[in-house]
């Protein structure tokens, strides 16, 4: 049997939302937020920008036909789309369908509220999925309001999760060189060994590239020796919000992180961010040779 694929889908609530006091003949979301640009446009590109599979918008009936005149019934990827191949869609590019949920009938007037849209959005789009292939149920949804605050962009880091050369190898040696040079000051965890280190200059890095989150605001940072036949078992580190990972070498064998059943395989210098508190996530086992990691913990 094939295994199930990764899919998310967005949900962009409308229907149910109290409508603002502007007196204006159409929904609140169709508020331009710049020049050609409207608050609905902001929440589906949301839905885009984090890796959205397909997109959901719940509305009431009398709203869809001009809802769907501005939006569409498609988007392109954004993260395929670069300044080479954006004016022209090729084979390159990926298209999200947009699809329209109308709040039934006989939820008007007694359910019709912002929670039981997102319910009901959640629920059919999952419905719909399951009908066409048990490959491609959902199995995570994404959230998107119109009238959300921030820039749609700083959400980058949940979709592109691991960045390579993001620390160049000098610096990651001279990491590896002031663990051993401090290795009387190490403590062992389980079948590790770790080095308490802030290392400002990444978080430093980390705050120019993502503006979405202070990274300064560091809870725990360790150099984390694993030996030979180290491992970490499948787990969350609850109360965490969010956590990143540099490999500092990779002449081994093993050691692989998996996160949400994604394989990544060490490579020097490159980052891994993502939420361990929501995240399953584990190390295999190294087979050869010594595995060094920078990690910090966010609560």
């Amino acid at each position: 049997m094939p295994s199930k694929e990764k899919h998310i889908a967005g949900i962009v609530p409308i229907a149910g939302q109290r409508r603002a006091d502007y007196v204006f003949p159409w929904h609140d979301c169709l508020m331009p937020l710049n020049k050609d640009y409207y608050a609905i446009e902001r929440a589906v590109y949301e839905c885009a920008v984090v890796g959205c599979d397909v997109v959901w918008i719940v509305s009431d009936t009398e709203f869809q036909p001009l809802v769907r005149e501005i939006v569409g019934s498609w988007l392109l990827d954004p993260l395929q789309m670069n300044k080479k191949n954006r004016q022209k869609e090729s084979f390159e590019h990926r298209r999200i369908p947009i699809y329209y949920l109308p709040i039934h009938p006989k939820d008007r007037e007694r359910r019709d509220c912002l929670p039981w849209s997102i319910l009901y959005g959640a629920n059919v789009a999952n419905m719909f999925a399951r009908r066409i292939s048990q490959r491609i149920q959902t199995d995570k949804f994404w959230v998107a309001f119109p009238h959300g605050v921030y820039d749609p962009d700083n959400l980058r880091v949940f979709r592109e999760g691991e960045r390579h050369n993001f620390l160049q190898n000098k610096n990651c040696d001279k990491l590896i060189h002031h663990f051993n040079k401090n290795i009387n000051n190490t403590k062992k965890y389980r079948n590790t060994y770790t080095l308490s280190y802030v290392y400002k200059p990444i978080l430093n890095k980390l705050n120019k590239y993502f503006k979405f989150f202070n990274f300064k605001n560091v809870d725990n940072m360790e150099i984390v020796l694993w030996p030979k036949g180290s491992f970490m078992n499948p787990h969350y580190d609850e109360g965490d919000y969010l956590s990143f990972i540099v490999y500092l070498n990779d002449d081994y064998k093993g050691g692989e992180t998996i996160i949400n059943n994604i394989k990544i395989k060490p490579q020097k210098g490159s980052i891994v961010i993502f939420s361990n508190g929501l995240y399953l996530h584990h190390v295999n086992k190294v087979i050869d040779k010594e595995r060094f990691t920078l990690i910090a913990w966010y609560k």
